[in-house]
């Protein structure tokens, strides 16, 4: 208990771990904040309240930043309000593990896609419930990655109205050859 946690190397800043936890003579858990560390190779340095130290050199590598996702296409790219949209195919790059997936469009509500799975960097499934009042135009499909950074293909679905549903005709029947008014 009481053990401090730093990264370091030769080139690079010192990064400070906090919130460091003792869980037993072999295991601590801590959060090194990367936000703005430079990528390259680090030795970790356990340093015990004792002043006895111990390190793993090259033991942790802060990678680059990840890009931005793209997105570049959605299959199917149209659906009708009120109906579940299994979308098949969404393309793009830099797709990540626990992507979020939603249509929007100013001054609307985002509609949010459930059951997302990113296949692979480059494909991402999913389900779109298109509420049944929605109104019926083009939004824009959203990718966002875990890191925050999203991507965007712009107007790239299209909501088309529900189909309108005939209960009846006044009057019902006309004679042929002639034309009817007022129906």
């Amino acid at each position: 208990p009481g053990a401090a946690v730093k990264l370091t190397s030769g080139s690079h800043p010192d990064i400070t771990a906090t919130a460091v936890n003792y869980i037993s003579p072999t295991q601590l858990t801590c959060a090194f904040d990367l936000a703005v560390a430079s990528a390259g190779i680090r030795n970790v340095i356990v340093n015990n309240p004792d002043g006895k130290s111990g390190s793993l050199v090259n033991g942790f590598t802060v990678m680059p930043p990840l890009a931005a996702p793209t997105v570049s296409a959605i299959t199917p790219s149209t659906g009708r309000a009120g109906s579940m949209v299994k979308i098949t195919s969404l393309q793009g790059t830099g797709f990540i593990t626990g992507a979020s997936v939603k249509l929007n469009m100013t001054g609307y509500d985002d509609i949010v896609a459930t059951d997302v799975l990113v296949i692979n960097p480059t494909l991402i499934t999913c389900n779109i419930t298109l509420p049944a009042g929605a109104t019926p135009w083009t939004r824009n499909v959203v990718v966002t990655n875990t890191d925050g950074q999203n991507g965007m293909l712009s107007s790239g679905f299209t909501i088309t109205g529900a189909a309108p549903t005939v209960t009846g005709i006044t009057p019902s029947s006309g004679p042929a050859g002639s034309v009817i008014y007022n129906v």
